[in-house]
């Protein structure tokens, strides 16, 4: 959880998007533990990147990409 806040907020406040840093713990952890929550984390060097897929309303037939950041 600490490690997700901590890439999220080092792009995340410069673009401005602190929506996932303001959700409880609790509430965050079901999301990025949901099984049909992907989290794919990518590092080169210091740099990281990271991208969620949500599949949480796959009764849509639709795949979201939630986030794609770059560290």
């Amino acid at each position: 959880m600490v490690e997700y806040k901590k890439i999220y907020g080092e792009v995340g406040r410069k673009y401005n998007w602190l929506g996932r840093l303001n959700i409880e713990d609790n509430e965050l952890r079901k999301i990025i533990h949901n099984p049909k929550v992907e989290i794919h984390l990518m590092q080169k060097n210091k740099k990281y990147r990271f991208f969620e897929l949500d599949y949480r309303n796959d009764y849509l037939k639709k795949k979201k990409l939630e986030l794609f950041i770059l560290v």
